[in-house]
């Protein structure tokens, strides 16, 4: 099984107004792109509750739109790699 540690994520955050915000990043192994991972956004003070989330296309792309602002923590997962 491949590790997801392995991965390389890009993300940049761009600031699109006051209210707006979004995440892109690409997912990729030591194989290539990760396909239909699960990228999920958490807000530090909302941790129960998503402040967005998407799914990598082929390339391995995602972008996930929020209005929510502060610090926040990503999560992927993806069939045959552990939670990182």
């Amino acid at each position: 099984m491949r590790s997801v540690a392995s991965c390389l994520v890009c993300l940049f955050l761009l600031i699109r107004s006051a209210t707006a915000q979004e995440v892109r990043g690409l997912l990729r192994s030591a194989d290539g792109p990760v396909e239909f991972a699960s990228v999920v956004l958490f807000g530090l003070d909302s941790i129960r509750s998503p402040a967005g989330s998407a799914l990598t296309d082929s390339l391995g792309a995602f972008t996930i739109r929020t209005a929510a602002r502060g610090v926040h923590l990503l999560e992927i997962r993806c069939l045959g790699h552990g939670p990182y």
